[in-house]
């Protein structure tokens, strides 16, 4: 095997690990999550006040992405507290479904009453809904990662390797 032949080797093996990390961090993140949510089932509520509620989005030469902002403050044990974390994991929506998150914000309406969920061992963490945001694009995302790198690593890696020793 020549030295050309070793670096695109070593790329390869390189994309592999990179889609491998990536799938096994996304689906370690969502179960990570959902423990989260079911720990969350036990967290004491408090009263909190929207402050803020709008659809942010983020444009490339593509697409848009829109995504529910709302800001929140609360009190826990005369401490004030601010958050925009409305449920666990990121929500994001697509171009095609931004009007999901128009009806996430229209749910809380600035200056409205919202019901917070805090997690009694570190109060800054909270919740307006004690779900995960987006439970099954980070399943599809993770596990489709993960599939190309096994797909990568069980069919692809030993054509590459049989052409490469010849």
């Amino acid at each position: 095997m020549d030295g050309w032949n070793l670096f695109v080797l070593g790329l390869f093996v390189l994309l592999i690990v990179a889609f491998a990390w990536f799938g096994v961090r996304t689906l370690v993140k969502y179960f990570r999550a959902r423990k989260t949510v079911r720990a969350s089932m036990g967290w004491p509520a408090v009263q909190g006040r929207v402050l803020e509620a709008y659809v942010g989005h983020h444009s490339d030469d593509e697409d848009t992405v829109y995504y529910p902002v709302v800001r929140y403050a609360y009190t826990v044990a005369g401490q004030e507290y601010t958050s925009d974390q409305i449920a666990f994991g990121p929500e994001v929506a697509s171009s095609m479904d931004a009007l999901q998150a128009e009806k996430t914000v229209a749910r809380y309406p600035e200056g409205s009453l919202v019901t917070v969920y805090y997690n009694p061992d570190n109060p800054q963490e909270a919740v307006l809904e004690r779900r995960l945001a987006s439970p099954v694009a980070a399943l599809v995302i993770g596990a489709g990662f993960l599939g190309v790198a096994l797909y990568l690593a069980l069919k692809k890696l030993p054509e590459f390797l049989a052409l490469a020793f010849r």
